[in-house]
């Protein structure tokens, strides 16, 4: 079976893949080796009872395969297992590619020899034998045999594939275990050296490019991006820049576009470079829509710098009013932070009380058997919470309320636990935990990655807001240092994002302009009437650019019949087809805006899918669905590339 698999092995090594390239031959010699031997027979004068592995056509054969040398073209299925040998020009012997043995093969002798050769060939045997047997003995789950057939390109793909996917190292292809792994799966694959893992990867990276240019090249909507940053244990600084969009089938997309070190320190001008490095790169300079960020000075200054150069060359619409927005998961967890420092001395007894049952192997053990005799079910045990992560916090609140049994009666049995919360003290823990469920939810919601976020990003602040402002009405309140904190944090962000808020709400069939005209007024109070006046006007600028954005295709794409149309020798023509088409903007675009926005908003559903319903009336409103479909492309949150970039996932 191990010379078998030599055989295999050396045969797959001479194939020479179908562009042309060869790839590297074996230096040893068969056992079986042969002398050459000439044949004097016709050309294709073949055997009856001769066969190949596969049969085709003399048509089949064209330049660049084994089939065409210098000039001739070979008829013979013999050459599909030969390697043709040039002597002048001339094609005078054939290379076994199973031993290496050399055939006669010039014109005239015909390739009877070749056949022959083919027949008797120990090393082929062995071979086709492996591969027929792989064939046989292949099954469906169900037991059903399939169709298969072995391509070591589709091989080598995967290999590459693994090797990223889970950041192995290109040393694995020299380690003695994986290639007799490998080879126990299919001696017929040629094991590769890790610097031809290394040039597959690269070549790999250039091809996913490649189609990263021509998906956003065909694509008819916008794009807008989230860009992270960090620093590895190796003090190295990262950046990630996801792009997120939603394709012509309405659904939402995402692709890592650039995944590289950042120099330091990170300024806001070395972030700038890179970013337009990145669009320029993949020709997005004319499709960026907006970009989602932390609340950080140096982001600030980058986003400045790119609308600035966005702007300039005329390639943002509304000159980039909603080209900001900034990470609502950050935002509450500043408001939080602002905040959960007042709550160590309601948190002391709980966080020394987790810190005790965990310290020790018997206590574990003795308070899982109070859990049990208590009849407690969680599926999480009481953890610590992290001091920079409200949400830990959060978390560790929750778990503690449920074994608040189980903590109490720990109290009488144990002596050395001196660490019981209070009944006052718990009360306060749970006040807390309703506080802080509102962000913890609201976190949630608006980091999702697989349905659209933007419309659902004011309302969530607005639960956030409301939660903050009933509690401190509350006159027993619990924690009302806690809350001013959270409220002045929270109103510095709404006075500076609440117009990129509400625009994608505005394309929210539910709730449309109606919904903020009726939150407003309790948000920002006398100037609500100004604010809604500010937002109508925004969104009408919009909706008039991507209605003559839309005209202009269409009269790009109904050019060549218009000019057919056209008097040559009248000199006004041109003049008429730009007034029809000022008309027809005016009229459709009226007609279209005013439809939308004179229908009150539909029921809500709990089954509602806002892409579904966009495509469904895309048709009723074509111009509206544009800005649709790439204002609810828009992140609410940068979580969504935090997790893309670390699985790296999305890049094959």
């Amino acid at each position: 079976m191990d010379e078998g698999a030599t055989l295999v092995s050396r045969y797959m090594g001479r194939r020479r893949s179908q562009d042309g390239i060869s790839e590297m031959r074996m230096g040893e010699d068969c056992e079986d080796h042969e002398q050459e031997i000439t044949f004097e027979e016709d050309e294709d004068d073949e055997d009856d009872d001769y066969e190949l592995e596969e049969d085709f056509d003399d048509e089949d054969i064209g330049e660049g395969s084994n089939g065409v040398a210098q000039g001739r073209k070979f008829r013979s299925k013999s050459w599909r297992e030969f390697e043709p040998i040039h002597v002048d020009g001339e094609v005078t012997n054939g290379e076994c590619k199973h031993c290496g043995a050399v055939i006669s093969a010039k014109r005239g002798n015909g390739t009877s020899g070749l056949r022959n050769h083919l027949k008797r060939c120990k090393a082929r045997a062995t071979v086709v034998g492996a591969l027929d047997q792989m064939n046989a003995t292949l099954m469906t789950p169900d037991g059903v045999s399939r169709l298969w057939k072995w391509d070591p390109d589709v091989a080598r793909k995967m290999l590459v594939r693994m090797v990223v996917l889970h950041e192995f190292p290109l040393s694995i292809v020299e380690y003695d275990g994986f290639r007799k792994f490998v080879s126990s799966l299919n001696p017929s694959f040629h094991m590769i050296t890790r610097k031809a893992l290394k040039n597959d990867i690269l070549k790999a990276f250039d091809e996913q490019k490649k189609s990263l240019k021509e998906l956003f090249g065909a694509s008819k909507s916008r794009v807008s991006l989230t860009m992270d940053l960090w620093t590895s244990n190796q003090t190295i600084g990262y950046m990630v820049i996801t792009a997120h969009f939603i394709n012509d089938c309405w659904k939402l997309e995402k692709r890592i576009i650039k995944f590289n070190a950042l120099e330091t320190p990170h300024t806001g001008v070395s972030m700038f470079n890179m970013v337009l490095k990145c669009i320029r790169e993949l020709n997005l300079e004319d499709k960026i829509f907006a970009i989602t960020l932390d609340n950080a000075s140096n982001n600030g200054r980058m986003v400045q710098m790119l609308r600035e150069y966005l702007v300039s060359k005329n390639m943002l619409l509304g000159e980039g009013i909603l080209l900001h927005q900034k990470c609502a998961a950050h935002i509450l967890n500043l408001v939080c932070q602002a905040g959960i420092e007042y709550l160590d001395p309601i948190l002391t007894n709980i966080r020394k009380s987790v810190k005790f049952i965990r310290v020790t192997a018997t206590r574990k053990e003795k308070f899982a058997e109070i859990v049990t005799q208590k009849g407690i079910t969680c599926e999480r045990s009481p953890c610590l919470d992290v001091p920079t992560r409200w949400n830990s916090t959060f978390t560790m609140i929750t778990v503690a309320l449920r074994y608040r049994r189980a903590f109490d009666a720990l109290e009488r049995q144990d002596p050395q636990y001196s660490y019981a919360p209070s009944a006052s003290e718990w009360e306060e823990a749970k006040a807390v935990c309703k506080l802080l469920g509102v962000f913890f939810e609201a976190t949630k919601v608006i980091s999702g990655s697989k349905y659209p976020t933007a419309n659902l990003y004011f309302q969530q602040m607005w639960q956030a807001k409301e939660a903050l402002d009933n509690e401190a009405s509350r006159e027993d309140s619990p924690f009302p240092a806690m809350i001013v904190p959270m409220q002045k944090k929270l109103e510095k962000y709404w006075k500076l994002s609440w117009l990129a808020l509400s625009i994608p709400v505005i394309l929210d069939p539910r709730f449309k302009f109606t919904y903020l005209k009726f939150r407003y007024p309790r948000v920002f109070g006398n100037s609500a009437a100004t604010k809604l006046t500010r937002v109508k006007e925004i969104f009408k600028k919009l909706f008039e650019e991507y209605a003559k954005s839309n005209l202009a295709e269409n009269a790009q794409t109904q050019q060549g019949v218009d000019d057919m149309d056209m008097e040559s020798n009248d000199p006004l023509s041109d003049w008429d087809h730009h007034l029809s088409t000022e008309m027809s903007s005016t009229s459709v675009g009226s007609s279209e805006l005013d439809a939308y926005w004179l229908k009150p908003p539909i029921a809500r559903t709990d089954n509602f899918d806002i892409l579904d319903w966009w495509k469904a009336n895309s048709g009723e409103y074509p111009i509206l669905a544009s800005m649709a479909r790439d204002a609810l492309a828009i992140p609410a949150s940068t979580v969504a590339s935090e997790s893309a970039f670390s699985t790296k996932r999305s890049y094959i």
